[in-house]
């Protein structure tokens, strides 16, 4: 299933895709100067304040935001932040801006190197749809803002066609990075043995282990997160710090539960949505939704027999869940494995001369959430 037979690809070239970011970011420089807002400061919300943090000043040594006062800087990875520190220590660049640089740069990559992953495992490409939807559809403002999303799709697209290749060292390098840019990345290791559980028929498993670079790729993989719990140890004396630092966000089982027992019993509040100030902005049936697409896109994903894709979207999915219900728009758009599913929900069930306005209509849903996003809307949190 994996291994395209009769392709039927249209694959834009690098140029294509420069050119599409750039009319992008103009579109959301565009609409940030109708709203009266600063480009940067704007894209510049929320997460990137503590990314920019911990690039300019490093980890906390104590709690010290939030009303409570026990939130730190703990629950970011550092891959990102070190990025963003660099490229100010390399070229004089304020840190806010730094990281929106970083994150456009890492975007372009990854829709390339995703490109390519596409033209190797599908018999069927949407390539011009891909890009498009990549720096128009639905939050993909993310991927320009000081956020690690970008990075993370980058390094994510990375080890998935290095895997598939069979560049197994190669995967193990690029999933430790992603194990140091967000927890997330220790499900690619998990997919990768599922992959090898699955071709056991093939070649035992003992045979296959027998491959050093393969051993090596494998031991790797948990490499990034290793080293950032042995830091925080060190540090703080506590190794799980960024996940015992996530009760400032109320991220915690019991909460997370009761705030979607909650949520799904609201399936008709959308209305909240439009409220006059910014900070009341939420709909409990917007999360719901959602949840209903993360659902069904990993189905997609099963039903292709999409094995290495499809246990990480359900990882990933159980944990965003777990997470409460404002997470999983982010946890989802951010994950790469999802939007790899819409795409190929795209190529097979939505005709050719329906892909258009559906893009047409995924791009004015983002110019609406962007909209909110720099009024600071309380739901996009």
């Amino acid at each position: 299933m994996n291994t395209p037979a009769s392709p039927q690809k249209n694959i834009p070239g690098p140029a294509y895709v420069l050119g599409a970011l750039v009319v992008s970011r103009m579109c959301f420089w565009a609409l940030a100067h109708f709203k009266g807002v600063s480009f940067v400061d704007g894209l510049c919300r929320w997460d990137c304040g503590w990314y920019v943090q911990l690039a300019s000043q490093g980890y906390d040594l104590l709690p010290h935001d939030n009303p409570r006062g026990d939130a730190a800087n703990w629950a970011f990875f550092p891959l990102y932040p070190m990025a963003i520190a660099a490229f100010h220590a390399l070229f004089d660049v304020p840190h806010r801006l730094a990281s929106i640089l970083i994150s456009n740069a890492a975007m372009f990559l990854a829709i390339g190197i995703s490109l390519r992953y596409l033209e190797q495992t599908r018999e069927k490409v949407a390539g011009h749809f891909w890009v498009w939807f990549c720096v128009l559809g639905p939050y993909s403002f993310y991927f320009s803002s000081g956020y690690s999303e970008a990075l993370f799709w980058l390094l994510a697209s990375s080890a998935l066609l290095a895997w598939h290749n069979k560049k197994f060292l190669r995967a193990g390098v690029f999933t430790a990075c992603l194990c140091a840019t967000r927890l997330f990345g220790l499900f690619w290791l998990m997919g990768y043995l599922l992959d090898l559980w699955r071709r056991r028929q093939q070649r035992p498993l003992t045979e296959q282990l027998r491959n050093p670079s393969l051993v090596l790729g494998l031991a790797l993989c948990p490499l990034g997160i290793a080293l950032f719990a042995g830091y925080l140890y060190w540090h703080l004396g506590d190794a799980l710090a960024f996940s015992h630092v996530q009760i400032a966000w109320d991220r915690s089982l019991s909460g997370s539960l009761l705030n979607w027992q909650t949520t799904l019993q609201q399936w008709n509040d959308f209305g909240f949505l439009w409220a006059e100030i910014p900070q009341s902005r939420y709909a409990h049936a917007y999360f719901n939704v959602f949840l209903l697409v993360g659902l069904f896109l990993t189905g997609v994903l099963l039903t292709q027999k999409r094995w290495l894709e499809s246990s990480i979207a359900i990882c990933i999915f159980i944990i965003a869940f777990l997470a409460g219900a404002m997470s999983l728009p982010r946890f989802l758009v951010g994950s790469l494995v999802f939007a790899l599913a819409f795409h190929d929900f795209v190529v097979q069930r939505v005709p050719a001369k329906m892909q258009t306005p559906l893009l047409g209509l995924l791009i004015f849903f983002n110019l609406w959430l962007l909209s909110n996003w720099y009024d600071v809307a309380f739901f996009l949190v």
